[in-house]
């Protein structure tokens, strides 16, 4: 994937091809002269799970080992372009914090931080009650009801983008 966020995984991997029989042994990936991590080949192919801690351009090669019929080789770099997301702040209100049981309202949902955009969900004491709702213009919403009565502490989670960090919303307490 690139490029990348230093919030989510990426998969690097490598296709070795060999003169006759399918390449195996393993295949390790490195940042100059830093190993990322190995993997054991697949048919010819290895993919390894990384997570970049720092933003910028990361120069990645896989090396192969060789195996008793073919020999080791390096792939061309990779220049991995990895992103910091920025901080964002979701900040949910309701159209009311005392209802009925069964009383319709509706939760609005606020994220600010670099044009945020993806899928929020509205959690009921950290259970869902919505299904993926998606951003638009920073803003979402949701109308629901409450099966029960008592305070409910209604919360919003942001699951953030490439350039958005993941954040949970304030708390609405609605009974």
């Amino acid at each position: 994937m690139n490029p990348a966020s230093t919030a989510n995984n990426v998969w690097l991997g490598t296709t070795v091809t060999g003169a006759g029989a399918t390449p195996s042994g393993t295949v390790s990936f490195y940042e100059g002269s830093a190993l990322l991590g190995s993997t054991t080949l697949s048919g010819g192919q290895g993919l390894l799970l990384y997570q970049f801690t720092q933003g910028g351009t990361h120069n990645v090669v896989g090396v192969y080992t060789g195996d008793a019929n073919n020999a080791g080789s390096t792939s061309p770099t990779l220049a991995e372009v990895v992103i910091v997301p920025a901080p964002t702040t979701s900040t949910l209100t309701s159209t009311s914090t005392s209802v009925a049981v069964n009383q319709s309202f509706t939760l609005n949902v606020t994220v600010t931080g670099s044009s945020p955009t993806g899928i929020v969900n509205f959690l009921d004491n950290n259970g869902g009650i919505s299904p993926n709702v998606t951003l638009v213009s920073g803003q979402a919403s949701f109308t629901t009801s409450l099966a029960t009565g008592g305070t409910h502490n209604l919360t919003v989670q942001y699951y953030g983008d490439l350039y958005n960090s993941i954040g949970t919303s304030n708390v609405v307490a609605v009974n």
